[in-house]
């Protein structure tokens, strides 16, 4: 199923209004200077942090965090295991902490992030049903 379902026009505003966006702290400009690779990430007060010097789309980084947020405001959306691929793994942080690796990557996949692709059909269950929960929970 194409990554483009999920991401592109579901409606997503209870998101941005749960997690808004805001501009880093002095301390998180220094970070984005240091790792300059990182386009943001879901801050610890519920908020979106975009590196101001990131070129990519910052609609797609903002959905991505978004739900990373979500997921973590909400671990029963998570599956209880979800297999991953070799590539999905970013680091050997993520290879021992399966709920942040199953956030990253659902959050991948809902926002239409390529870099995780391609995905699994258990994967793309999973972000059916979140989906599905979020209509539920917002219609």
């Amino acid at each position: 199923m194409p990554s483009d379902v999920y991401g592109k026009g579901l409606g997503l505003a209870p998101l941005a209004q749960m997690y808004p966006q805001r501009q880093p702290l002095p301390s998180e400009m220094q970070f984005f200077q240091q790792r300059p690779e990182v386009a943001g990430y879901a801050a610890d007060d519920s908020t979106v942090v975009l590196n101001p010097q990131f070129g990519g789309s910052q609609e797609s980084v903002l959905a991505n965090e978004r739900f990373r947020q979500l997921f973590r405001d909400y671990p029963a959306m998570l599956p209880s295991e979800m297999t991953a691929l070799p590539h999905q793994v970013p680091s050997q942080q993520y290879a021992e902490n399966p709920s942040a690796l199953s956030a990253t990557i659902l959050a991948r996949l809902l926002s239409g992030d390529p870099s995780a692709a391609p995905y699994t059909w258990q994967q793309q269950e999973a972000a059916l049903r979140t989906l599905q929960l979020l209509k539920a929970m917002y219609p």
